[in-house]
């Protein structure tokens, strides 16, 4: 009998608890909820327009951002571009946060109509220098020029470049530049007036004095190496900085002359760097064993080891690695290379079979 008593007495127990437990609130962290962004289609030059529609608690905050890098002053429900241009091409997503969380919308393509996709997408930095060093793509710090100067580019037009004098001059960061990692791709315009020293390949050690166009970073550690470029009228070398470490991994030796070159430096996943000149690949360098970087934008035209004699134009950077035909068809962009009339070859020679021959075009090179 007491058994039964107690057993009932039991099961009415759990028979309230379980009447308590369902009415019990159940706290639950919610985050803001999205209308999500459409991908735009447009002609290069129109205006386009990215929004979200979010709906959360308390205030909430924008932060858009282009392949993933945050775009700076982008911190409404709608980004908007006034001139879509091939530069702008790529993945825009907008995080988004309230008192409760954060989101994050899914990705939207900006496409340009006529251009590659392919091509442009992943561009993290751009300095065209349109008469000033700032950063185009709007991802990162815009450019303070220290001593380099205002000049023509490549075709010709004014105060699309800049002149650096191979001993202060120099193009900083104003804030924050933005780092890439692991992958990436750097594309330079250059037009070097003397020669580099260049170096024995080494994937250690330290070399010193290059013409730096792009000047490694370093974050003072044995693991990591910041990468940069050097150049001269004789050829290129690509080094790698770290803590006591500075070593040339991969160096070019050509007679590249006083005239405008197209260089393009990429790592994939911290592999050697391959070095590409007007298109074409030339180098593949020394593999160092350490994790890779590159701070876009800063120490253009030299550092503290080393500065760059001529003139730079169009700094990209990009947090992938291009592939040979994208930095060909970049090395192409504009009409690139200009077909160059000769307004004088010379007078007409005749020689005998075997004998050697001098043949010169007037403001070009000699050819024997």
């Amino acid at each position: 009998m007491n058994k039964r008593v107690n057993l009932l007495i039991f099961r009415n127990i759990a028979f309230v608890l379980m009447l308590f437990s369902v009415a019990l609130p159940v706290s639950v962290r919610a985050v803001p909820s999205l209308v999500e962004v459409g991908s735009q289609t447009v002609n290069q030059g129109q205006p386009v327009s990215f929004t979200v529609t979010a709906v959360g608690s308390g205030t909430i905050s924008y932060q858009w951002q282009k392949d993933g890098v945050d775009i700076i002053n982008a911190k409404s429900s709608s980004y908007t571009l006034a001139s879509a241009q091939p530069q702008n091409i790529g993945y825009y997503t907008c995080n988004v946060t309230d008192s409760k969380g954060a989101v994050t919308s899914k990705q939207a393509a900006l496409t340009v109509n006529g251009v590659p996709f392919g091509m442009w997408q992943g561009l993290v930095a751009y300095y065209p220098f349109n008469g000033n060093a700032n950063n185009e793509v709007k991802t990162g710090a815009d450019g303070n020029p220290l001593q380099a100067v205002l000049t023509n580019d490549r075709f010709g037009t004014d105060s699309k470049a800049y002149s650096f004098d191979g001993s202060a001059s120099v193009i900083g960061t104003i804030g924050s530049p933005v780092t890439v990692s692991t992958s990436f791709t750097m594309s330079v315009w250059i037009k070097a007036t003397a020669a580099d020293p260049l170096a024995q390949e080494s994937a250690w050690g330290t070399s010193y004095g290059h013409g730096y166009f792009v000047f490694p970073a370093n974050k003072g550690d044995s693991s990591s190496s910041g990468v940069g470029i050097a150049a001269g009228t004789n050829g290129f070398v690509v080094l790698e900085h770290g803590s006591a470490f500075l070593a040339p991994s991969c160096v070019y030796q050509s007679d590249i002359g006083s005239i405008w070159n197209h260089a393009v430096v990429t790592v994939s996943n911290d592999g050697p760097p391959e070095l590409f000149v007007n298109g074409k690949k030339v180098r593949t360098g020394l593999q160092t064993g350490r994790h890779k970087f590159l701070q876009a934008g800063e120490g253009i035209g030299g550092g503290m080891y080393g500065h760059f004699k001529g003139l730079i134009d169009d700094v990209s950077v990009f947090n992938r690695a291009l592939s040979t035909i994208q930095i060909d068809s970049i090395f192409k962009v504009g009409g690139w290379p200009l077909c160059n009339v000769i307004a004088n070859a010379g007078n007409d020679i005749s020689i005998t079979n075997g004998s050697s021959v001098s043949l010169t075009a007037t403001g070009g090179t000699t050819y024997t």
